[in-house]
């Protein structure tokens, strides 16, 4: 008989978080085990993630809303369990980690979060960020993906025994794209180099300090454009910035792009100038589609990155730093292969996805029998 895990996860598009999920449900292809998805009902114009789960063969139930901070979902999802026989609660975020909580109250069913990592846009976001802190302390398990994150929580008061690292990992199935053209779409030179950052428009990711070192970037290559991919709070501002800065027509804001992979392929080198990170999905598939990476130094990148050897690591908030990394691997075709080369060479050894799925089964598997 299948053991029926109970997924609460809130979020509309198919984010790092999501991918992770989705790669585990596919790998595990178990007979002991099968997931129900809920996510609460929120007013956008589109529902990525709802419609890929629909799209693999997925459970998907939808939890209502009727107003902001609506307790309702609590009562929705305890239903979920008592009609689904539900033998297990995973989380994702503080959202649906409140939600959890209760229902583990209630149960006494063993409840999993999975920590992925914390933006910090706002006074708003870091209180609940604090809130999460605490939460944190009451799963039987928290899987988080980086060494990096695990000790930040643990000196946040979490048992150290209660909090295990699995790093993200990459499907090379879910990377099989079609030779789009999208540099033609775009009208980029098909020899001038591209510079590709991706991720979520917020403070946190520094999109602003690469502008920054764009300056420098685009005085010393000739020819360079940049493409900005993702869509967040800060896509006004970052624009009105790049715009004082002359940058009309070099820097491309794309925003959110359902279907990143076509990119990848357009790009000759990833930058992730971040602040604060979990393991970036970026990281891991621009260097599973062999592009060089220039990153800062922060959260499980350094777990992923060998400075120089498989990428090129800087100081976080360092725009001259940044700046210099990508012009030293831009400027040296040899270097910029030999980067490529280690980097996808990295993801091959260590970041497929049966390991990872392996270690995730383990634990429900411990959970259960305790």
């Amino acid at each position: 008989m299948k053991k029926n895990i109970l997924v609460l996860m809130s979020t509309k598009k198919v984010s790092g978080p999501a991918k992770q999920l989705f790669q585990l449900i596919k790998h595990a292809n178990s007979s002991e085990f099968q997931w129900i998805i809920s996510d609460t009902d929120e007013k956008c114009n589109s529902w990525e993630f709802k419609d890929e789960a629909i799209k693999r063969g997925i459970s998907f139930i939808t939890l209502r809303e009727s107003m902001r901070y609506d307790p309702s979902p609590i009562w929705q999802t305890y239903k979920i369990i008592k009609e689904n026989n539900i033998h297990m609660i995973q989380s994702h975020g503080y959202k649906t980690n409140v939600i959890a909580l209760i229902l583990k109250m209630l149960t006494g069913l063993p409840w999993i979060s999975f920590v992925h990592g914390w933006t910090a846009e706002d006074a708003k976001i870091k209180l609940y960020n604090k809130i999460d802190g605490y939460l944190l302390r009451f799963p039987d398990m928290v899987i988080t993906v980086s060494d990096s994150y695990r000790n930040r929580l643990i000196e946040m008061g979490i048992q150290p025994e209660k909090v295990v690292t699995i790093h993200n990992a990459i499907d090379p199935e879910e990377h099989i794209t079609l030779n789009e053209d999208i540099r033609g779409q775009l009208d980029l030179s098909k020899d001038k180099f591209v510079i590709g950052v991706i991720g979520r428009l917020s403070p946190e990711k520094g999109q602003r300090i690469f502008l920054d070192a764009f300056k420098e970037i685009k005085t010393s290559i000739p020819g360079v454009k940049a493409l900005i991919i993702g869509d967040g709070p800060d896509i006004k501002s970052l624009k009105n910035y790049s715009q004082s800065l002359g940058f009309d027509g070099t820097v491309k804001f794309l925003g959110h792009c359902a279907d990143i992979l076509p990119f990848y392929r357009a790009i000759d080198l990833l930058v992730i100038p971040s602040f604060s990170e979990g393991l970036p999905n970026v990281l891991l598939e621009a260097m599973y589609c062999g592009k060089p990476v220039v990153a800062t130094s922060v959260g499980g990148i350094p777990e992923v990155v060998v400075n120089n050897h498989s990428g090129v690591l800087v100081r976080q908030g360092d725009s001259k730093a940044l700046a210099s990394g990508v012009i030293a691997t831009l400027s040296d075709k040899g270097k910029k292969a030999y980067l490529a080369k280690n980097g996808k060479e990295v993801i091959m050894k260590r970041f497929l996805p049966g390991s990872r799925v392996e270690k995730i089964l383990s634990i429900y598997k411990t959970l259960l029998r305790q």
